[in-house]
């Protein structure tokens, strides 16, 4: 399977040339070359499938309990090149992408593992996941972890990775957890006749929101830290304390370097918010 980040054309001398691509069983694109030099045609057959590839997964469940399971995403698909306009012409080429977002591997083979965890730490009431692709495409299983590490920490993402995987991660700093509120009034008619409110307010809405900090991380952590979490867009909080999963997004990022006995070490600082909004009146 290639990976869909790296180009991969169709090379023809025939100008004009009209070619459509399908994938399950429909155009999703239909397209017409022409070289007015005579030169050969290139056609990005990556460019037109990246976009119907994803690594991402459903999940649904409020509690670490009910995420444990096993999830396939769209990651993997095959892609037909075809001569001519109706999707149904002489077929040039086959193609099997699968995303990918390392721009390091040129392709991916079944079975392949897609889990580059930060540093593996975990403690009981949390999860772990495990991520490997397979030909129709990439699934990730959710566990819950009964026993943990000599390590400390409230909070824990799942997140996805560059491969496409998914990994978890234990913030072991101290970390705090908040709630951005949003008020939305209308003024009425100036009155000092009686008590009633001048300004209303009709409506409210509630964003969670935290600062995670992790504890300390060599310079190689660091770096898939920061590769692959920091450019996530699938993440998802565990709060071990409470039992519950929450949905968020990076708001901002900060890291600080200090100097230790077993060399340089980082320490990173998240804001999060939860990606869904609660209404409060």
């Amino acid at each position: 399977m290639i990976s869909s980040w790296k180009t991969t054309y169709y090379e023809t001398t025939t100008s004009p040339f009209d070619f459509t691509v399908t994938v399950d069983g429909k155009v999703i694109y239909q397209g017409r070359a022409v070289s007015p030099d005579g030169s050969t045609i290139q056609i990005d057959i990556a460019d037109i499938a990246a976009d119907y590839l994803t690594s991402e997964i459903s999940i649904e469940g409020k509690t670490p309990s009910s995420i444990v399971g096993t999830y396939t995403s769209d990651a993997v698909k095959t892609f037909y090149l075809r001569q001519g306009t109706s999707g149904g012409g002489t077929l040039l080429g086959t193609y099997d992408f699968a995303w990918n977002a390392t721009y390091k591997d040129d392709s991916v083979s079944a079975n392949q593992s897609l889990n580059n965890p930060v540093n593996g730490r975990y403690i009981s009431g949390g999860i772990s996941s495990y991520s490997y692709a397979t030909s129709s495409g990439y699934k990730t299983t959710i566990s819950r972890t009964s026993s943990g590490l000599a390590c400390k920490g409230r909070y824990q993402i799942l997140y996805s990775n560059l491969k496409g995987g998914y990994d978890t991660f234990l913030f072991e700093g101290k970390s705090d957890r908040g709630d951005d509120y949003t008020n939305y009034t209308v003024g009425r008619k100036y009155d000092n006749n009686t008590s009633n409110h001048g300004t209303v307010r009709y409506a409210a809405e509630r964003k969670p929101t935290w600062t995670l900090r992790t504890g300390y991380l060599t310079d190689n952590q660091s770096e898939v830290f920061a590769d692959n979490i920091l450019s996530s867009g699938h993440i998802w909080l565990i709060d071990i304390e409470l039992q519950k999963v929450y949905p968020v997004v990076i708001t901002e990022q900060q890291v600080t370097w200090s100097r230790r006995s077993n060399g340089r070490m980082a320490v990173y600082s998240l804001n999060v918010e939860g990606s869904q909004t609660e209404a409060i009146i």
